[in-house]
């Protein structure tokens, strides 16, 4: 029930958004405990964020002595001892692009199994690659391999680099000028079952 009502409202949002011509974020949702009841409800409705493309931030980082609150550190992101609180970690953390070479159509994200499934319509126009995050120590530990495709499952040429920060990469898909539509997939590299070739980037 509350992840069709995640879902339910994550739509009329965008609704609203978009009549409105404004951009979408969902902001202080969470405020749960380091349980696998709170690590559900963040996956539900990151889930539901996700299928309209829109920005989310959890509620809390830290407490900061939160006059507003009756749960303390409980509700932020570490334990009392300063470490992180690791089930609320691995819900929050999860892989998406934060920057299109077009416009983005789609995303959804696997905490289960890392995987993510990425659709836009890419433009040629976009000077700039396409930038992915993917947190390695929680979700690919032994690499993960990106492929892109078109519309009819064809792999497209991509130009991956890794940038500053070991969990993002970037994707140049300007050699395929001709696709509208193009698809990215991330798996883990043990989960992959691709030896890597021209339109595959296995990184370690």
């Amino acid at each position: 029930m509350c992840r069709e009502f995640h879902f339910a409202k994550a739509k009329q949002r965008r609704e609203d958004g978009d009549r409105l011509v404004t951009p979408l974020m969902f902001t202080e949702f969470g405020a749960c405990f380091n349980t696998v009841e709170c690590a559900t409800e963040i996956k539900n409705s990151a889930d539901a964020f996700d299928s309209q493309l829109a920005s989310w931030a959890y509620w809390m980082y830290k407490s900061f002595a939160d006059f507003t609150t009756t749960g303390g550190t409980k509700e932020g992101m570490f334990n009392e001892d300063g470490s992180p609180q690791a089930l609320k970690l691995r819900a929050i953390a999860r892989s998406y692009v934060p920057a299109t070479q077009g416009t983005p159509k789609h995303m959804y994200f696997n905490p289960d199994d890392g995987t993510l499934s990425f659709r836009f319509a890419f433009d040629a126009a976009v000077q700039s690659p396409s930038v992915f995050y993917a947190n390695k120590d929680l979700f690919y530990p032994e690499g993960y391999a990106v492929g892109f495709f078109d519309w009819d499952h064809a792999a497209l040429q991509a130009a991956t680099a890794p940038l500053d920060s070991p969990n993002y990469f970037s994707a140049d898909l300007s050699a395929n000028s001709g696709h509208d539509e193009v698809l990215a997939v991330l798996v883990p590299t043990q989960a992959a079952g691709w030896s890597g070739s021209a339109s595959l980037g296995p990184y370690q």
